[in-house]
């Protein structure tokens, strides 16, 4: 469930690894931020997901979100997964 998740949310903002190949999958038909937080969570090594609330997409990634960049993006979610 998703209380069991530890995520914070990052509201308007787009992820950008500091290498295009931590790109790990991509999530089409995700129903929600929080959805995109457990599938994540249930993924090996995703340590940061975005999610866009417009195209319903789920990006998963093995960045740490520190490691990355944020770019504006009105429709998305930047979701890192809070493992401390």
């Amino acid at each position: 469930t998703v209380s069991t998740v530890k995520v914070k949310y990052i509201p308007q903002s787009r992820f950008i690894p500091p290498i295009d190949l931590h790109l790990i999958d991509t999530v089409n038909n995700t129903r929600s931020a929080s959805a995109c937080a457990i599938i994540c969570d249930r993924h090996v090594v995703c340590r940061t997901a975005d999610y866009n609330s417009n195209t319903k997409q789920c990006r998963l990634f093995e960045s740490l979100a520190s490691a990355g960049d944020y770019v504006f993006d009105a429709m998305t979610t930047v979701l890192p997964l809070d493992y401390c």
